[in-house]
């Protein structure tokens, strides 16, 4: 490789690699000078040099597009010419160039405006490249699913010794000394209420769960008197002691329960499916184009919010993110009620002549049978298939640190990564069948 060295990086990328893949031309497509402007403010200028935007930005990209964890995605960055060229590496390197903890700490830089931006610049690569037309965006089917959490099945026997633990654990770190711990009765009585369930002992299974109950009573209650007084173990045992309180409080019939510890802004929420019945998560508001199925807007909706309060921070999210005024949305008939005068929103199933918005909507509105999705053409939506698609592959991941982002920094990027992947993938193929029909 001597005799090429006078040879410009850009020429020795262009010797090697097929120009015509789908990931050395969407690198072309992709504004990375836009995301080095925004993203170069919120490092400092004294310390040690940054690592590379467009590297950070690059594999963040090719994580979400190919479905990979962190790890994965450097191991897979080292050994991929085209990946590296897609994060801006002039050479091929033979070395790896981060940790992959480096891209966690990226995510939470950058926070939920920076991504939201790596979305804008996505929803512009796919206009550019022609996988979404322009007049597209002035009509967007929205609707909502549930963005599934990755935690364990929530027991009450579960929590009731996980959080015992949790609480011996930080007193043996700290030092507090306990009348006893229960790290052999606690494991076996949870043992027993799984054995006790499976024999359909009822009785004798809570009679278990009651014991694991009294266990966690006991170390909550020994802490409290052995901190007492001390502000710096109370700064230190006053997050997991609410746990535990909430957990000694909450009953059946109760509203907003704790149901994970690592994760305790998970919601449980019914959909209606008949294959689930509860879902444990955060509710998603998701926006695709109505007539190119390509996704617009994606953001999280804490609180279990009715669909209807939903649609006016969708439709902002949207223009925002597109740049382009919205004309025409259309949902489903869970939307009704929505009180929004500001566009045109069409329900499917509305009745022939009835709409909330103009007369042009209306007459638009005449088109649908009742019990059809929405959509222009009068046709079947592609958007639930691409809901049960978000569903599957993107639980929210598992943030066991809460020094985040504000406003559930966990779900808003488990949504915006479903958004980068699905919309990357689907210039992919734009790019793939360009190339087989040339």
């Amino acid at each position: 490789m001597q005799h090429l060295s006078w040879i410009c990086s850009a020429t020795v990328w262009k010797i090697f690699l097929g120009r015509n893949h789908e990931l050395y031309r969407l690198a072309a497509l992709i504004d990375w000078a836009l995301l080095e402007q925004e993203f170069g403010a919120r490092y400092s200028e004294n310390g040690r040099p940054e690592i590379p935007i467009r590297l950070m930005a690059g594999l963040s990209y090719l994580s979400h597009a190919f479905k990979t964890s962190d790890e994965e995605t450097v191991r897979r960055r080292l050994e991929n010419p085209y990946h590296q060229h897609f994060c801006g590496e002039e050479y091929f390197c033979h070395e790896l160039p981060i940790d992959s903890s480096s891209l966690y700490r990226f995510r939470k830089r950058i926070g939920e405006k920076g991504c939201e931006l790596m979305l804008q610049v996505t929803v512009q690569a796919g206009l550019v490249s022609r996988t979404v037309k322009t007049n597209s965006l002035e009509r967007v089917t929205i609707d909502t699913t549930v963005q599934e959490k990755a935690i364990a099945y929530p027991t009450d026997a579960r929590l009731f010794n996980r959080s015992r633990e949790r609480l011996v654990r930080l007193a043996g770190k700290y030092g507090v000394r306990l009348r006893q711990n229960y790290n052999r009765l606690g494991p076996r009585a949870l043992m027993w209420v799984g054995r006790y369930f499976h024999a359909r002992q009822t009785k004798r299974a809570r009679r278990e769960i009651k014991r694991l109950k009294v266990f966690l009573g006991r170390v909550y209650r020994d802490i409290i008197c052995k901190i007492d007084g001390k502000d710096d173990l109370q700064t230190v045992f006053s997050a997991e002691l609410a746990l535990a309180k909430r957990l000694l409080i909450q009953q059946r019939q109760d509203k907003n329960k704790l149901y994970s510890l690592h994760a305790p802004e998970v919601e449980c929420i019914g959909k209606g499916k008949a294959h689930k019945k509860f879902e444990f998560g955060v509710k998603v508001s998701v926006a695709v184009t109505n007539r190119d199925n390509f996704i617009v807007g994606m953001q999280s909706e804490p609180g279990k919010p009715y669909d209807g309060h939903t649609l006016a921070g969708a439709t902002t999210q949207v223009e925002r993110i597109t740049e382009q005024a919205i004309k025409r949305a259309f949902v489903d008939r869970g939307y009704r009620g929505h009180k929004l005068k500001l566009l045109q929103v069409l329900i499917s199933g509305s009745k022939r002549g009835q709409c909330a918005a103009d007369e042009e909507g209306a007459e638009t509105a005449k088109r649908y049978r009742v019990g059809d999705r929405p959509h222009e053409d009068g046709r079947q939506t592609g958007t639930q298939p691409s809901f049960g698609y978000f569903g599957r592959q993107n639980p929210c991941p598992s943030v066991r640190s809460r020094a985040q982002y504000p406003a559930y920094p966990q779900e808003t990027e488990g949504a915006v990564a479903f958004f980068v992947r699905r919309d990357a993938c689907r210039t992919f193929c734009r790019l793939q069948l360009a190339f087989t029909t040339r």
